[in-house]
Formats: C-alpha cells, sequence, structure tokens
C-alpha cells in the first residue's frame, strides 16, 4: 500500500494555486500551469480478429489488428507478440498504453504467442537453437 497525501492549497478565492504532495518523508509542490483542464479525446480504432497460420502449417496465431477508423493510407505497424493475451485489447487500452505511437497514427497488431490463450500449437517459452 503506497502512504501518500495530496493537499490542494487555495487562494483567498478559492482558486487551486498548487498541491502539496507528501510520500514516505519527502514533500512536492507542484504549481498550477492552467485554467483549463487537459482533455483528451481518445482516437477510435476498428478491431478485426484473425487467426494466422505459422509457417510450421501446423497451427495459427490469435491476433487482433487495430487500425484507426478515419485512416484510409497506408500506415505503419507496431507488432507486439506476448504471453499474457490479448483478449482484452480494445480502442481505450491501444490510446492508454500506446499513447505517443496512436499520435503518430500507427496500426497495432497484437498477438497471443504459440500454444497461449487464443492461439493453436504447443506452448514452450525456449526454443531450443537449431
Amino acid at each position: 500500500m503506497l502512504d501518500a497525501d495530496a493537499t490542494f492549497v487555495r487562494d483567498v478565492a478559492g482558486q487551486s494555486v498548487h498541491m502539496l504532495w507528501r510520500q514516505d518523508a519527502n514533500k512536492f509542490t507542484t504549481k498550477r500551469i492552467s485554467n483549463v483542464p487537459i482533455i483528451e479525446l481518445p482516437i477510435p480504432f476498428d478491431r478485426r480478429e484473425e487467426m494466422i497460420r505459422m509457417r510450421d502449417g501446423v497451427a495459427s496465431a490469435h491476433s487482433d489488428f487495430h487500425a484507426r477508423r478515419t485512416s484510409s493510407e497506408s500506415l505503419p505497424m507496431i507488432f507486439s507478440r506476448t504471453p499474457y493475451g490479448i483478449g482484452q485489447s480494445s480502442s481505450d487500452s491501444i490510446n492508454r498504453r500506446y499513447k505517443e505511437l496512436v499520435a503518430d497514427g500507427y496500426i497495432f497488431v497484437l498477438q497471443d504467442i504459440r500454444g497461449r490463450y487464443g492461439s493453436e500449437g504447443e506452448f514452450m517459452m525456449n526454443r531450443p537453437a537449431r
């Protein structure tokens, strides 16, 4: 559990002027930089789920493609293969996890590794060298 405390310091008019953050023996003061809240609008993505045949032809890899709804031109891709599961991927998770890359217009391809979650085949974390 995190032992921390945030206190917003206000002026006589009741407006926040800064925040005092205390965590353990440390104290930090932050300065108010704007009267307007930052509102980040997430980019909507279309999600397409595919099973991609692996080169051995025996198994298929469960893959999710996330592309911007408003894009029609060719765009670069980021490919991420994971043993931890891609089933919960969505526009919101893509926007949160890859914020800077979303701004650059990437398409995201997420894939379960062999034998895990939606992918077929036998799971082996480290394959022997051939």
